[in-house]
């Protein structure tokens, strides 16, 4: 029964069948390009940089009460981007940086560094819509050690520039486009916040710097410029 079909195709079909070989290339080469440009245009999924897993990376909880994070709407958020309160983090965690970049025409994204005895690491996480249009929902994250050069870097320009004793909010014009920036700490027990909607130098300075130690591209420059 196969010989014979064979013996058919070979006889009547084969013009056909190379016209269908010659579109199943052609379709897989566009497939092929298709799929390079969407990867092209779209983050990677999670991306990890260690040479071994790091014994300290804080861990996002399902069953975390909205509670924990002071109002349902900061309980939204945090489970899209899959973070903890910052004042929640584990037992390992000895310090730890958060900023929450929410703007209007581009993915909103955190990233959070934190500091675990003489070991340091940052994590960055992107959701997949824009903040003026929906949000979307968490697209991947990026995690890699950081070095205690690096680290301390940062820790020094945020005591430069006087982090800790800011007002945590102000009054600010409202324009009608942007960005909100939450920008977190904790260290030894004491906790603190800044939102703004248009950063000082201060805080663009210590934005930059984070965005700086990411591995992730992103468009920062387009609401801090």
């Amino acid at each position: 029964m196969r010989n014979k079909f064979a013996f058919l195709v070979s006889k009547y079909f084969m013009k056909r069948l190379s016209l269908r070989l010659t579109i199943a290339v052609v379709t897989f080469f566009i497939g092929v390009g298709i799929a390079a440009f969407w990867l092209v245009n779209h983050s990677v999924p999670i991306a990890v940089t260690f040479q071994k897993t790091p014994d300290c990376i804080p861990q996002y909880n399902v069953n975390i009460s909205p509670n924990d994070y002071g109002d349902t709407n900061k309980a939204s958020l945090f489970a899209r981007f899959r973070e903890l309160p910052l004042d929640k983090q584990p037992a390992c965690v000895d310090e730890s940086y958060r900023l929450t970049w929410i703007p209007t025409f581009h993915a909103p994204t955190v990233i959070r560094v934190w500091r675990s005895g003489e070991k340091y690491f940052i994590v960055t996480k992107r959701l997949d819509g824009k903040g003026g249009y929906g949000m979307g929902n968490f697209n991947g994250e990026m995690v890699r050690s950081l070095t205690a050069e690096e680290w301390l870097s940062f820790v020094n320009l945020i005591n430069q520039e006087s982090f800790w004793s800011m007002p945590s909010e102000i009054m600010e014009p409202l324009p009608n486009d942007g960005a909100a920036w939450t920008f977190e700490g904790t260290n030894g027990g004491e906790y603190h916040f800044i939102f703004r909607i248009m950063p000082s130098d201060k805080l663009r300075n210590i934005f930059r710097s984070l965005f700086k130690l990411t591995s992730v591209e992103t468009e920062h420059e387009l609401y801090l410029s």
